[in-house]
Parts: C-alpha cells; sequence; structure tokens
C-alpha cells in the first residue's frame, strides 16, 4: 500500500534534486591552488612538527595532499566549458532569428491564401511566434506544425505566390535549428558536470588546507611567523601596523596601536636608536617597572633586531616603551602583526 509523502518530504526531494556543489572557500580558484602550492612546500619543510603533534600527518597524508592538488590542476576548467556553451547559445539565437523571418513569410502568404479565417492563421502557429522566438525548442515545435500545415495547404499557398522549395526550406530550417538546440542542451550537461567535478576536487584540496590550518594553529601558538605560513586567508586574517617614535630622554611611550594586543600578537622590533630601552605590556599608562623585582618586560638593545609576541612582554592593554637614560633620547621601530 503505497503512502502519501508529507508536503516537507516533497519540498526536500525537489530541493535536493540538482543541487550545486558550491565551493568551500571565498578567493579565485588559481589563488585557492596556488595557496595550497605553498601549503605543501610548508608541510614538507615543517613535516617533523606536523608528525611529532599528530602521527596522522604521515607519508600518506602527504601523498593524499599532493595528488589532490594535482587533480584539481589537470580538471578541464568550466570557463573554457562556458565560453563554448555561449558559443553554442549564439548558434540557436542566430538560428531562431533565421526560423522566425522564414515563419513570418509563411504567415504572409498563409494570410494572402486565407483572408479573414483566423483560424487557419492559429493553426499554422501565429500565437505561438513570441515564446518560440525566445526559445530554441519552442522554434523547433513551431516550425514542425508550420512546416506540417504548409505541406496539408500546399496547392493554396504557391496559388498565391509562395513555392515548394520554401515549403521544403521550412524543414530544412527546423532540423538544423533542432541540431543545433541538441548540441546546446548536450553541452548544458557536460558543462554542469564538468563543472561539478571540479568543485569537488577544490573542496577536496581546500579540506586538506583546513585540517593543516587547523593543527598548525596549536603547533605554532607561541611562533606567529610559522603560524602564518598556514592561514587560509592571510589577507583578511593578519593586520600589520608599522610604529617609529621617538622615546624622550627619562621618559616613556605609550604606543598607540590600531587593534587590542593579545599574547600571540607578534612584534619585530628594532631598537635604531644608541641606547638601550625598555618595552612591556601594562594595565596603565606609567613606565615600565625597571628595577627587580618589579621588571616588566624585556630590554631591546640598540641595533640588535628583537621578534617576540607580546605574551612575552607581561599583561595588560598597554604597550610601554620605556627609556630610563636621563641625557639621550631614544627612538624605536616596530612592526606588530595581529593574527
Amino acid at each position: 500500500m503505497k503512502t502519501k509523502k508529507s508536503l516537507s518530504e516533497k519540498k526536500k526531494k525537489s530541493t535536493s534534486k540538482g543541487k550545486k556543489t558550491l565551493r568551500k572557500f571565498k578567493k579565485e580558484d588559481s589563488a585557492a591552488i596556488a595557496q595550497a602550492d605553498g601549503f605543501k612546500i610548508g608541510l614538507d619543510t615543517d613535516y617533523a612538527d606536523f608528525t611529532a603533534f599528530r602521527a596522522s600527518f604521515n607519508a600518506q597524508f602527504k601523498l593524499d595532499f599532493e595528488a589532490a592538488i594535482q587533480a584539481a590542476k589537470d580538471a578541464p576548467k568550466p570557463v573554457l566549458n562556458r565560453s563554448e556553451l555561449k558559443n553554442d547559445t549564439q548558434e540557436v539565437i542566430t538560428k531562431i532569428g533565421v526560423c522566425s523571418t522564414a515563419f513570418g513569410i509563411l504567415m504572409y502568404s498563409v494570410k494572402e491564401a486565407f483572408p479573414k479565417q483566423p483560424g487557419i492563421w492559429d493553426a499554422f502557429g501565429r500565437k505561438l511566434v513570441n515564446k518560440a522566438r525566445k526559445n530554441g525548442a519552442k522554434m523547433v515545435i513551431l516550425m514542425k506544425g508550420a512546416h506540417d500545415y504548409a505541406v496539408k495547404y500546399d496547392t493554396e499557398l504557391i496559388a498565391v505566390g509562395y513555392t515548394q522549395l520554401t515549403i521544403n526550406n521550412l524543414e530544412t530550417l527546423m532540423d538544423d535549428l533542432q541540431a543545433l538546440v541538441a548540441v546546446q542542451e548536450t553541452q548544458k550537461q557536460l558543462n554542469s558536470t564538468e563543472e561539478e567535478s571540479y568543485v569537488i576536487k577544490l573542496n577536496t584540496v581546500w579540506g586538506f588546507m583546513g585540517t593543516l590550518a587547523k593543527a598548525a594553529k596549536i603547533i605554532y601558538a607561541t611562533s606567529p611567523s610559522q603560524y602564518r605560513k598556514y592561514l587560509l586567508y592571510p589577507e583578511s586574517d593578519v593586520h600589520v601596523q608599522n610604529i617609529a617614535v621617538d622615546v624622550p630622554a627619562g621618559g616613556f611611550i605609550s604606543l598607540a596601536l590600531n587593534h587590542p594586543i593579545h599574547d600571540d600578537t607578534n612584534l619585530n622590533i628594532i631598537d635604531d636608536g644608541t641606547i638601550p630601552l625598555r618595552i612591556c605590556r601594562s594595565e596603565v599608562e606609567a613606565a615600565c617597572g625597571n628595577v627587580p623585582p618589579n621588571e616588566q618586560g624585556t630590554i631591546v638593545n640598540p641595533n640588535v633586531p628583537l621578534e617576540i609576541n607580546a605574551g612575552g612582554l607581561g599583561q595588560g592593554e598597554f604597550l610601554i616603551v620605556s627609556n630610563f637614560d636621563p641625557n639621550l633620547a631614544g627612538h624605536i621601530t616596530l612592526t606588530i602583526t595581529w593574527i
């Protein structure tokens, strides 16, 4: 016994049928593949770090990742097929125009042969032509009916100057258009299938990259420069601010930051003056502690580059540079990177 399907079941079936696979990433395909190559190079370099973190990052993982990248590179690019489809569609549109013109000439003769007989005019397809001009398949149907009725009323049509050759040409035009529509539909199916396959391959690559990115966030929690190699969206996930300031003798500078500072905020620092400076994080805008046991942050020595995470400078929302020399002003340059 058949049971009635609920409305929700029917709706679910209708919406899932022909559902298109969407890209899991938001960037150009070529950019995603280029980035995947970068991830592969990074994995080769950092292989020991990843295998130490999880045994699943083994030789097979590398091989599968490389194979997925190659498969995406080798897959037919749908953009080429869209170009072919565009050409096929243009041929259909052109042939529809030719058919429409031929139908107009036919209807002129039909009205001559059967004046004031709209029933016969309609039998030839007079009311169907507007929709047929917008659809190849409908134009094929119109031309078939027009040819069939032209054959049926050939005596009347020939009597008003419409020729047998022109009647035969109606069938030729119908056959030509039908062939072009068939090619167009085949290309549509091919384009859809290859697009689906191509996107699936790209998404597979992106899946590997996502796995590496999640692991790298833990593996390189204290090494932002390493972690940046595995960011999925480095162009949007990373914010960089460059600061160069003078630090007055015996004073301090509270740096104006574009974003809140966190433990994993990365700082590349150069003391390009002539005296050591101290940099620290602080809860208040005040000079860094410089005397044990109340020292804060770290000393930056002249012309000795320092890379450090903000977590190594203490706690607090303010980033302070202090100069404890009472006579000489200092100068410091920083590149601060938020991930």
